[in-house]
């Protein structure tokens, strides 16, 4: 508190080599100060942090199709801000983003994020464990995932059974960042969970997170209150899961 702006990124900075878990010289670092903390004199903030290298990675192949990139951001950010951010009057809500390496959480109060984390667990290690439990190869493993999923009543319960191990991992992850969360935020906790990506859709999967976190879970939708036409409307919501990140970035500037 009572810093000026580079007194404020100075501190930052060195603070960020706490959190971060590679050399800060080797980051792209960037921030919000979201408020006053439960600690008395000092204050909350977002620190987002992206390897340098795979900053301009992307910047080039942008540049390479001859657009001119006007910003960055994490997906986890474009994610809440297609799901939650622009939903007026939405409770405070965590969005799990499932992806094929990681599983992205961030939590939304109004407007703001508040809480942001990855996990390193996603589809691909949950189709690992269904590909060693069953003698499979990855691809009929991916498929035989789709299919069947967390439901119980599928297949004797024989691939859920085996994506179980391995998604529980992600779940009590889950469960800790809740914790974590309504310790520093009592006042708000967490009403609902909006889960999206790629894996997302699994069978099951829904009643599955539900049951084990005690809340409310609904898959995300993108598209919600965005008009186009029906024809266009109807195949797009088959993947609507995907297009989270896309929506999100599209409306930064809305």
């Amino acid at each position: 508190p009572n810093l000026n702006q580079e007194e404020l990124k100075k501190a930052i900075s060195w603070e960020a080599e706490q959190y971060v878990p590679i050399p800060i010289n080797e980051v792209r670092l960037d921030w919000q100060i979201l408020g006053d903390s439960t600690t008395a004199g000092k204050v909350e903030v977002l620190l987002v942090a992206a390897p340098i290298n795979l900053v301009n990675y992307y910047l080039n192949v942008l540049k390479g199709v001859g657009l001119v990139p006007v910003s960055v951001e994490t997906e986890i950010t474009a994610v809440a801000r297609a799901l939650v951010q622009r939903v007026e009057g939405a409770p405070v809500t965590m969005v799990i983003s499932i992806g094929a390496s990681t599983t992205d959480l961030s939590i939304v109060k109004g407007s703001r994020i508040s809480f942001t984390r990855s996990i390193g667990t996603g589809g691909l290690a949950l189709a690992r464990g269904v590909a060693q439990e069953l003698g499979f190869e990855t691809d009929q493993a991916i498929e035989y995932m789709k299919t069947y999923g967390l439901d119980p009543t599928s297949l004797e319960g024989k691939v859920m059974q085996a994506i179980k191990p391995v998604f529980d991992i992600i779940v009590n992850e889950i469960k800790r960042s809740l914790a974590y969360y309504s310790n520093r935020h009592p006042e708000s906790a967490v009403k609902r969970v909006v889960v999206t990506g790629g894996t997302a859709k699994l069978p099951g999967l829904v009643v599955y997170l539900a049951e084990a976190l005690g809340l409310e879970v609904q898959i995300g939708d993108p598209w919600e209150g965005i008009s186009m036409p029906s024809n266009i409307a109807k195949k797009l919501e088959e993947d609507a899961t995907s297009y989270a990140v896309a929506v999100g970035l599209a409306l930064k500037q809305l």
